[in-house]
C-alpha cells in the first residue's frame, strides 16, 4: 500500500520538491531508480538524505567502495544539514572501524556529537565508541597518552 500511495504522490506531485520527497521514500523502500532521482532533486537536504540512504543500501550489500564517495559528498557540503551529515559521518566511522582506523572513527564520532544531540544518533555513536574502546572523554586523551610511549 505504501508503494502505491507514494507512486501516486510522486507521479501527481505539482512541485519538484514534493516529487523528490516521494522518490526518497520509494527509494528507501527499495526502488534504486527513485532513490537516484531523489539524490539529484532540487532540495539539497532531501538530496543528501537520498545519498545517505543509497550509501547505506550499498554498504549493506558489501559495496563499500561505492558507498564511501556518497557519504563523503554529504559530509563535504558546507551548507549541509546536521542530520544527513551526521548519518554520513556515522557511515564513514563504521567504515573506518572496519578498516581498523579507530582514530579516524573517533574524530568522526566527535564531529557527530558536535552536530547533533539526537538520541538515536548519539546511541549509535556510543555503540561504536564501545566497539573501538573509546568514550567521548577518552578520544584525545588516549592519543596524547600513547604518543610519548611511541617515541621512546
Amino acid at each position: 500500500q505504501a508503494v502505491t500511495l507514494l507512486t501516486v504522490a510522486r507521479d501527481g506531485s505539482k512541485t519538484p520538491a514534493g516529487r523528490q520527497a516521494a522518490e526518497l521514500e520509494l527509494g528507501r523502500l527499495g526502488n534504486v531508480e527513485d532513490l537516484n532521482a531523489a539524490a539529484q532533486g532540487p532540495d539539497p537536504a532531501l538530496a543528501a538524505l537520498a545519498r545517505v540512504a543509497r550509501a547505506e543500501q550499498l554498504a549493506g550489500a558489501g559495496r563499500l567502495a561505492e558507498a564511501e564517495p556518497l557519504w563523503t559528498q554529504v559530509v563535504a557540503d558546507p551548507s549541509g544539514e546536521p542530520v544527513p551529515k551526521s548519518l554520513a559521518l556515522l557511515g564513514l566511522a563504521q567504515l573506518d572501524v572496519a578498516r581498523g582506523q579507530s582514530e579516524n572513527a573517533q574524530v568522526r564520532l566527535q564531529q557527530i556529537r558536535s552536530l547533533t544531540s539526537d538520541p538515536w544518533l548519539i546511541g549509535r555513536v556510543e555503540i561504536l565508541e564501545e566497539e573501538i574502546g573509546a568514550g567521548p572523554e577518552t578520544g584525545s586523551a588516549t592519543e596524547t597518552s600513547s604518543a610519548p610511549d611511541e617515541s621512546e
